[in-house]
């Protein structure tokens, strides 16, 4: 019986500590501005790209097959860059409301 509770521990003690390494506090950023800022630019340079590789992928790729590996590749980044922009914008909020919470409560 004992035997197969190792496993079992194992396991759990194995999530638990990843648990606690995710939910640990991140050190202080030192620029938490220059991350909305950042956020913004990728958000932009995100919704700017599905159309510019539509028109490179046209220009430089066969006909039709070109359009549509620029609309591909287009939507792929517009959806990385978009994420990206808005973890950075969340990255550098976080660290304003907290400070700015006790002021409001």
């Amino acid at each position: 019986m004992a035997a197969k509770r190792r496993p079992v521990r194992a396991a759990t003690v194995g999530v638990l500590s990843l648990a606690l390494c995710l939910a640990a506090p991140a050190a202080a950023r030192a620029n938490p501005l220059g991350d909305i800022i950042g956020g913004v630019g990728e958000i932009v340079s995100g919704a700017v790209s599905l159309p510019l590789n539509v028109i490179v992928g046209t220009f430089t790729g066969p006909p039709v097959v070109g359009t549509l590996q620029g609309a591909l590749v287009g939507t792929l980044q517009t959806l990385t860059m978009t994420t990206r922009g808005a973890l950075h914008i969340t990255r550098g909020t976080v660290p304003i409301l907290f400070k700015i919470l006790p002021f409001a409560l």
